[in-house]
């Protein structure tokens, strides 16, 4: 009953619609430049153990991508997630199975 009784709270409520999400797109890029960076950090068969398929074939879908995937500003006005996290991200998903 407890549990209800605060969801019933106009202040709980209010803070939880309220509460702010910290993104970690800078990290995320900073990643991103590790593979595909002037001076790689990992190599070809890193890639391939971590998003389980080849870099070349990633490359494929990266110079094929739909307009989905292109970097557009969130609602504060900054520029979102760049089209290499957007699908870095859904590669991890559809590999691992989430």
């Amino acid at each position: 009953m407890a549990f209800i009784n605060e969801v019933s709270n106009p202040d709980v409520l209010k803070q939880a619609v309220s509460m702010y999400i910290r993104s970690k797109r800078r990290q995320s890029q900073d990643e991103a430049v590790d593979y595909w960076g002037p001076l790689p950090i990992y190599d070809t068969e890193h890639f391939r153990r971590n998003f389980k398929l080849p870099i070349d074939l990633f490359d494929k879908i990266m110079a094929d991508q739909d307009e989905y995937f292109k970097q557009k500003p969130d609602a504060a006005g900054q520029l979102g997630a760049t089209p290499l996290q957007k699908i870095c991200a859904a590669m991890r998903m559809l590999t691992s199975g989430v």
